[in-house]
């Protein structure tokens, strides 16, 4: 199987798991689905920042990296906004950890 295959079948797991979340909380479904978002991008935020911090960089040194600005790694990190799938290969290259472990997909 190829790796992108393999990888959109994990990004859909990624999206099963908080979606279940959500409805076992038995939230409305707005609710579900901000909250769902809301802690999806929370949790990415954190294990970027944690990583980021292991290999001593700043959020500017990350972003220029990254080839993006301080700015987006700033709101990534405070779980405002997400990296989009290209930008998550990237960071999982970067900090030698899987897209599954920033997706919070490993047991």
């Amino acid at each position: 199987m190829s790796n992108f295959v393999n990888f959109v079948r994990k990004c859909f797991v990624f999206v099963q798991k908080y979606a279940k979340k959500s409805y076992d909380n038995g939230m409305n479904n707005t609710n579900k689905e901000k909250n769902l978002t809301d802690e999806i991008k929370l949790n990415i935020g954190t294990l970027i920042r944690e990583l980021r911090k292991e290999q001593n960089l700043t959020q500017s040194e990350l972003a220029q990296i990254m080839q993006t600005t301080q700015d987006t790694i700033s709101l990534w990190e405070l779980g405002k906004s997400m990296p989009d799938i290209i930008a998550l290969v990237k960071l999982a290259k970067l900090f030698n950890v899987s897209t599954d472990y920033l997706l919070d997909l490993e047991a």
